[in-house]
This record gives C-alpha cells, sequence and structure tokens, in this order.
C-alpha cells in the first residue's frame, strides 16, 4: 500500500534511510560518512521536509501499516520548468529489499510527476550505485552526462532523466543539491 508522507513518519523516515545507506553504500561512499549518519538528525530533517508544499513524499507500507520504502518528488529545482520534475529520494528498508517496493514506489513518482505536467524527470544517482542505476535504465531513465560531487558524500553522482527525447536542456547548469541533514 501506498500513501502520502506526514510528519510522524520523520523517524522511520530516518531509520529506513540510515540503513539503506549502511546496507547499500559501503564502497561507494567512503566509509566515515556512512558511519557518521545519526538517525536524529535525519529525523530533524524529515520532519522539516514532510511538509513541504513543493515536494511530495510517498511511502511504501507494509499491510500492518509500517513503511517499508519511500520517494521524494516535485518540481526540478535545477531546471526551474513547468514540464520538468525531479526525483529527489528513493530508499526501501534493507530487511524489505526483493519484494519490488522501490519499483513501485518510482513507477507511482514517474506516475504523478507525469499526471502533474512534468513529463521530463530528472535524478542524480551515485556513480557506483550500480543497482540503482539498472533500476532506473529499466524504467526509462538515461544518463545525460552531467557529474557532481557533494563534499558531504564524496562520491560522483551521475545525472539521469526521462522524457527529454534529445532536448539537451534537460542537463542542469546547477549541480545545486536539494537534501541536506543539519548536521
Amino acid at each position: 500500500m501506498i500513501r502520502d508522507g506526514a510528519g510522524t513518519d520523520a523517524g522511520r523516515l530516518a531509520e529506513i534511510f540510515v540503513a539503506a545507506w549502511r546496507a547499500g553504500y559501503r564502497g561507494v561512499v567512503p566509509d566515515q560518512v556512512i558511519d557518521a549518519l545519526d538517525v536524529g538528525a535525519w529525523a530533524a530533517t524529515f520532519g522539516e521536509l514532510l511538509p513541504s508544499a513543493t515536494f511530495r513524499t510517498a511511502i511504501w507500507c507494509s499491510d500492518d501499516g509500517r513503511p517499508l520504502g519511500f520517494t521524494r518528488f516535485g518540481p526540478d529545482p535545477e531546471l526551474q520548468r513547468s514540464d520538468a520534475g525531479y526525483l529527489a529520494s528513493l530508499y526501501v528498508d534493507p530487511a524489505a529489499a526483493g519484494r519490488r517496493i522501490g519499483r513501485t514506489l518510482l513507477e507511482h513518482a514517474v506516475a504523478e510527476l507525469t499526471a502533474d505536467g512534468r513529463t521530463r524527470q530528472a535524478l542524480w544517482v551515485f556513480g557506483g550505485n550500480h543497482r540503482a542505476r539498472k533500476l532506473y535504465a529499466l524504467a526509462g531513465f538515461d544518463a545525460t552526462g552531467g557529474r557532481r560531487t557533494d563534499p558531504r558524500w564524496g562520491a560522483e553522482q551521475l545525472h539521469y532523466v526521462r522524457g527529454i527525447a534529445g532536448d539537451q536542456t534537460a542537463t542542469p547548469k546547477s549541480l545545486a543539491i536539494p537534501v541536506r541533514p543539519d548536521a
């Protein structure tokens, strides 16, 4: 079941986020970055992000209502175009891996963005995250050649888009990082 996120979900989303990073990003980002992740700091960050009027959070829940994955999406902050959407995050609790939760959330975000008229959708993914890159490619996202390295994470990210049909203006000029922890 997918539902909209609420402020009361901040703690659980932080747990999923930190667990996903610790399980999936060893060897992708430096270990000291992963080891320094703090659930409390991320809970505060998600507490600020969840009430956003700009970005939506969709949460996949188990039958008993426990959140097992989430995605955040909205307008592309880099392109500033009415038809440009952005997938800010997609995380699944590692204990729930293999249940197609990530794929379902990605499909949901793409459908919602498309329904909002955001037919050009972008995201950034760590270059070393081959599993996610494969998922995005299967969903129709293509690498644009855009690259950035956020000094907080110390790993290169690659820019992907879908629905651009050769439109070179879909590659951002800015390399703004949309999600930041307080800590």
